[in-house]
């Protein structure tokens, strides 16, 4: 028998490897949970009887999906399927296409409006434009997009986002996890409210990009108000939330709910949740792409590295050394101790824990995108390296052309080539111990033409970079041991 490979046109865009085994096996896993279910629709799973266009799954791993295929056309096909199925009210499906209840298909009535969900008409648009630039996508369907935010406003106006929130599946099969639909829990309305928030500022982003300023600044004052509302139904004074998952103080830093002075006390709490479970972690379908990107954003990427590398359970590469060869639905999907769950709802063939690429690509390997520039135009490079691997790297194809980082430590000594495309430019974030130089092309690199030294970042030197091609050295001390 020989098994054909049968998945939309999406040309891959990038690799990544590096040299822990088990780390290329479940990036691999991804790339094939991605090209199993990228077949017209993002499919939540290739096997059993469902295989729907969840939309919750696909916008939490599209920017993985982005690095690793030319996703344009696809999720530009996707919107339409998203914006076709809306409803007058303005309410965006959780399925698309949307199907009628009915047949083989039962017991997931309406299927439309569910935090996390349904906010992937807005998400989806988001990363499109970033990624690739295109404002074409803004335009198709902004008035879907500004329907969306107009229905959640109207069903809560006080900017609590407690009504309307369809199924309400929350953050799905986190630890212990919650499958009941329709039902209500603290941890549910602080979901569903970070997410309105989070739809309003993008939106309010890709308004003034289209030129639509009256629009950006209703939907910049409607981040505003559920952002004050967030912090008086949640935020404790000392920086606590009143929901102490780990997915709650992920959302509520990724999201810039927190006042500024409150971020770092925040960040410690989420620490605080990870290491009173033995350093595990223990979030859903949706806190889990933002948990090692939010952690290394709060200077803890040592906590990132250590929630990649664990081998037991829970953990992104437990299903690695049990055999998988795509990413599991569930973090329960087998176990040691109680074997296969329940099959009523256990793929093995699910991509949305295997987020975790996103990381991978943009702090690992180090390319990322400007926060401030899109489609890689410029772009940043930095990596943040691990005393456990000697080497990691990602090649990304672009649409201004090919990317390349590198790093490779050798004891205390560092390597860091990068490639940056013609017409292009890159902010480098070389990794070297304060009051040590850093060299380029064994020349002193800020003596190097066309490069500009902008300082030192923390671990970091900074440099501003034209296209070429270059190669760092520098003095780079990594920790041998947990940071507790």
């Amino acid at each position: 028998i020989t098994g054909c490979v049968i998945h939309s046109d999406t040309p891959p865009a990038g690799t990544f490897d590096c040299s822990h085994p088990l780390v290329n096996r479940l990036w691999l896993n991804g790339v094939w949970s991605q090209r199993d279910n990228f077949l017209s629709v993002p499919t939540d799973c290739p096997q059993r009887d469902e295989r729907l266009g969840w939309t919750g799954d696909a916008q939490v791993f599209s920017r993985t999906a982005s690095y690793n295929m030319d996703i344009a056309a696809f999720f530009t096909k996707w919107m339409t399927d998203v914006t076709d199925a809306q409803t007058p009210e303005g309410i965006f499906p959780d399925t698309a296409p949307r199907l009628s209840e009915g047949g083989n298909f039962v017991g997931l009535d309406g299927l439309g409006g569910a935090a996390g969900w349904a906010d992937a008409g807005i998400i989806i648009p988001f990363m499109l434009w970033r990624v690739y630039d295109d404002t074409r996508i803004i335009d198709r369907h902004f008035d879907a997009m500004a329907a969306w935010l107009d229905y959640i406003q109207r069903a809560n106006p006080d900017g609590i986002r407690k009504n309307e929130l369809g199924n309400n599946y929350g953050d799905w099969l986190c630890i212990p996890s919650d499958t009941t639909f329709r039902t209500q829990s603290p941890m549910k309305t602080l979901l569903a409210t970070a997410y309105w928030a989070d739809d309003a500022a993008k939106l309010s982003h890709m308004a003034r990009a289209v030129g639509r300023s009256r629009d950006a600044e209703r939907f910049e004052a409607m981040f505003e108000q559920v952002r004050r509302a967030f912090q008086k139904e949640f935020l404790l004074p000392d920086g606590r939330l009143t929901v102490n998952t780990q997915t709650a103080y992920l959302l509520a830093l990724a999201f810039n709910l927190l006042p500024e002075q409150m971020r770092t006390r925040a960040a410690e709490h989420l620490v605080e949740n990870i290491k009173q479970l033995d350093w595990h972690l223990s979030t859903g379908f949706i806190g889990i792409s933002h948990l090692n990107p939010t952690l290394t954003a709060a200077g803890r990427d040592d906590a990132a590295w250590r929630l990649l590398l664990n081998e037991d359970y829970p953990s992104w590469l437990y299903p690695v050394l049990h055999g998988a060869t795509t990413i599991w639905e569930r973090w329960n999907g087998w176990t040691a101790e109680e074997g296969f769950f329940n099959p009523h709802m256990n793929s093995f063939n699910h991509y949305s824990l295997g987020s975790v690429g996103e990381w991978l690509y943009r702090c690992a390997a180090g390319i990322d995108l400007d926060p401030h520039a899109n489609g890689f135009k410029k772009f940043l490079l930095k990596p943040y390296p691990d005393s456990r691997l000697d080497y990691a790297q990602a090649h990304y194809r672009s649409i201004h052309g090919l990317i390349k980082s590198r790093w490779q430590r050798q004891g205390d000594q560092l390597t860091y080539e990068v490639t940056i495309p013609a017409n292009t430019a890159a902010r480098v974030y070389v990794p070297g111990d304060p009051g040590t130089p850093i060299y380029e092309s064994g020349a002193p690199a800020e003596q190097v033409s066309g490069i500009k030294s902008l300082g030192r970042d923390g671990q970091f030197a900074v440099f501003e970079i034209p296209s070429g091609a270059y190669r760092f050295t520098s003095v780079c001390s990594l920790p041998t041991k947990n940071r507790e």
